[in-house]
């Protein structure tokens, strides 16, 4: 006797979308065929929908056969029938008898294994339709860091795990800076409120930009008002580009504010191909906007960098006149630089609120983050805004650094 089908009865949160998704899709018709024959009736959507992805760590083929067996080891006990000597009852068939062990129906306990089965498989396949599906191309620029003062390991796409606001993306493009394909454009900027003893550093500061490989293009600039005066346009030539570094005027808070200008200049930066990276020699304070826990110019500065995927490196340089020598102001400033620097995906080199004694160091360690760096291009779902972004691998001794959030436009 047939069991009669008795109300689906959701074990928690239900889904109707993908319960409905695996009524219709023939991918799961050998599934729908065992439910059907085991437990004689179609499987409920809301049921279905219910427990999806809750065993997403086991493999599909796996769970598909243990799926197809369970079910038909409920059907073979559902036809066991009892066998009773009762005379008065003669031949009559009765119910099937119910297995259970310790109180605990275990064709229950099947049902639910096998719904459970079910909604693993549907999570799987949908995330796999998605992941093949339409998305946003979005591009970052990833530095890889190994054990210090060693080159760190090569990378393929496949070591690259990038997971956007908790939720895993397709990799698509992991490509190395430094090559004909991609290239970087790279902004040299000094504060011109910058104290003149940063005159003793130029010649480091010539020697790195000379040092660049012919893949990279140099501009130079000046920080002045909140605008970045151009001395030089990003260029190929290196000598001409290290002619242009002079020294910095040294008027006290001449520079209005770092963060707009750094704004500026990303605003009338045309897009292009190559990576996009800005090396700032600045004390960090701002005197326009002034010392605080939160700064305004530094958040829109943060907010523009990830927008046009600009990784922002910078330099302490103390400044001249009372800033220079204000413990108050110096600790913010650096401060503002350091997140900066860490929002971005960054390097931010100081000497606790001494000036260094030679920039060659922190430049050397730079020039080693170029060789390292990928462009890296990921396939993005969802809607348009500012996400969170988390770079991995589990390749050991190798750190992926990059900005915390990234720009994810709208499809088109």
């Amino acid at each position: 006797m047939k069991r009669e089908r008795g109300p689906a009865a959701p074990f928690g949160p239900t889904c109707p979308v993908l319960g409905s998704w695996f009524q219709s899709s023939e991918r799961f018709t050998p599934i729908r065929k065992s439910l059907e024959e085991a437990y004689q009736f179609s499987p409920d959507r809301a049921v279905i929908g219910s427990h999806c992805g809750c065993l997403n760590r086991l493999g599909t083929d796996r769970i598909l056969g243990a799926s197809l067996q369970a079910a038909a080891t409920n059907r073979a006990a559902t036809s066991l029938q009892p066998q009773r000597g009762d005379t008065q009852l003669g031949n009559r068939r009765e119910a099937p008898q119910r297995l259970s062990y310790g109180g605990v129906n275990m064709l229950s306990i099947r049902s639910v294994f096998v719904l459970l089965v079910v909604c693993f498989l549907i999570g799987q396949a949908h995330a796999q339709d998605q992941a093949t599906g339409s998305g946003v191309p979005v591009r970052v620029v990833v530095t890889m860091e190994g054990k210090k003062d060693a080159a760190p390991p090569n990378l393929n796409r496949d070591d690259v795990l990038v997971y956007v606001d908790n939720q895993r993306m397709r990799v698509t493009d992991w490509t190395p800076v430094q090559n004909d394909r991609i290239g970087l454009q790279l902004w040299l900027l000094i504060d011109d409120g910058t104290d003149t003893a940063v005159g003793t550093q130029l010649e480091d500061l010539r020697r790195f930009v000379l040092q660049q490989p012919s893949t990279t293009q140099v501009g130079i600039g000046y920080l002045r008002n909140g605008t970045v005066q151009v001395e030089q346009k990003p260029t190929a030539d290196h000598a001409l580009a290290a002619k242009t570094i002079r020294l910095s005027l040294g008027q006290p808070g001449i520079s209005a504010s770092p963060y707009l200008a750094l704004i500026d200049l990303i605003q009338k930066w045309p897009s292009v191909d190559q990576a996009r990276e800005v090396l700032m020699i600045t004390s960090g304070i701002d005197p326009d906007y002034g010392p605080g826990p939160s700064n305004p110019y530094l958040d829109r500065a943060v907010e523009a960098a990830q927008r046009e995927g600009v990784l922002v490196h910078s330099i302490y340089f103390s400044s001249a006149g009372h800033f220079g020598h204000s413990l108050w102001q110096i600790n913010w400033g650096q401060n503002y630089l350091s997140q900066l620097a860490e929002e971005t995906g960054g390097e931010f080199f100081w000497l606790g609120t001494s000036n260094p004694v030679s920039f060659a160091p922190y430049l050397n360690e730079l020039n080693q983050h170029f060789r390292g760096q990928h462009v890296l291009t990921f396939v993005s779902q969802g809607s348009p805004g500012y996400k969170r972004v988390k770079l991995k691998t589990e390749v050991p001794h190798v750190m992926l650094l990059g900005p915390s959030k990234v720009y994810v436009p709208g499809s088109k």
